[in-house]
């Protein structure tokens, strides 16, 4: 059964629903990440990249914008981003968890990670994380 509103009361409706019909949040300080990646190959050598591997003092609704996503071109007495550092990355599938090594973000928070997938690992879905984030990917 659907819910019917008389057209009657239809401006009502909206002139009610009006405070929440905002646009998407304008938060613009995006988290870390990692790059699309293939599917991960057990035993094999790959390079897993990721970006915004740095901590910046990003306040959305203040006056600091430091760091990606949130420079502000016309503030520069702000602090740049500091990179993270030794971060450890753990292949997760399932009840299993493979430490796959650590890496040093650079400076603008790029950072790579060179590491063999595991021979254990299967096929499917599986999470590599990160003390900033997790991240889906799979095992093929």
């Amino acid at each position: 059964m659907r819910l019917r509103i008389p057209l009657a009361l239809a401006p009502v409706a909206l002139l009610l629903g009006a405070p929440w019909a905002g646009g998407p949040a304008a938060a613009s300080c995006a988290g870390p990440g990692l790059l699309d990646e293939e599917p991960l190959r057990p035993g094999s050598t790959v390079r897993i990249v990721g970006q915004r591997f740095a901590a910046a003092s990003c306040d959305d609704v203040g006056e600091t914008r430091v760091g990606p996503g949130c420079d502000d071109a016309d503030d520069t007495d702000d602090p740049p981003p500091v990179a993270y550092q030794d971060v450890a990355l753990t292949l997760v599938q399932g009840d299993r968890s493979y430490d796959l090594g650590t890496a040093d973000a650079e400076a603008n928070g790029d950072i790579a990670w060179e590491v063999v997938v595991p021979a254990g690992a299967t096929p499917g879905r599986a999470r590599l994380e990160t003390a900033y984030g997790a991240f889906r990917v799979s095992v093929g």
